[in-house]
């Protein structure tokens, strides 16, 4: 599976609500029904107003390219991408990794994801990292107020490492990153995860829930 993450300005002017009324607009007459479509979760990624990050699950990389032409060539995106600001946009993709699955994400439930990324040091084995970042999800996270689950992604060409942690809320993640990082760096061996991570190219962020956009066939067994 892959993951796009979409983190945009809205133009000036623009309300929340009228962003989202565009983008499930959009979502329902274009991307919901293309091929390889899983979900997405429209998100506010700061407290100040105006900036947000769309998450959206694809089947994988074929499937999201083949929508990423189409949606910007489709007429009924047009109201849509009228609210966002074209130069503020960037995009990260990342794949799925074995053993985590779409379910690792609490859509349903979590209230926010603390997304961390990072790259580690040349020579740092990549099977080893993820092996003792497993570790540290099974037997740290889940001691932690408010934690759902976890999942982790990677960039197969630049090697940079995608950590979405589900909490309940906002208040529960900033307080579980403190704690899982302050436990890990007490931890004889966790705290080696945090050696192998170029601490100048590691960054987190916290998105809060606003909007789930289904595909047909979740829709419909959600009703």
């Amino acid at each position: 599976m892959l993951i796009e993450l979409v983190s945009y300005a809205t133009q000036k002017g623009t309300s929340e609500a009228g962003h989202i009324h565009a983008t499930d607009a959009a979502h329902q007459a274009v991307i919901a029904p293309l091929s390889g479509f899983r979900e997405r979760m429209l998100c506010r990624a700061s407290e100040e107003a105006g900036f947000w990050t769309d998450m959206v699950f694809w089947r994988d990389n074929h499937s999201f390219e083949a929508a990423a032409q189409s949606v910007v060539k489709n007429p009924a995106c047009e109201a849509w991408l009228a609210t966002i600001d074209q130069a503020s946009i960037t995009l990260q993709t990342a794949a799925l990794l074995p053993g985590y699955s779409f379910r690792d994400f609490r859509l349903a439930e979590a209230g926010c994801w603390l997304v961390v990324t990072w790259f580690t040091h040349d020579g740092v084995d990549a099977e080893e990292h993820v092996a003792l970042n497993r570790d540290i999800q099974s037997q740290e996270m889940p001691k932690h107020d408010g934690f759902l689950a976890v999942a982790t992604a990677r960039q197969p060409d630049s090697g940079q490492y995608f950590e979405f942690i589900a909490w309940r809320d906002l208040d529960a993640a900033r307080r579980g990153l403190k704690s899982i990082t302050d436990a890990c760096m007490q931890h004889p061996r966790f705290q080696l995860h945090f050696h192998q991570c170029d601490k100048r190219r590691v960054s987190h962020s916290y998105l809060t829930r606003k909007k789930r956009l289904l595909s047909p066939a979740a829709a419909r067994a959600a009703q």
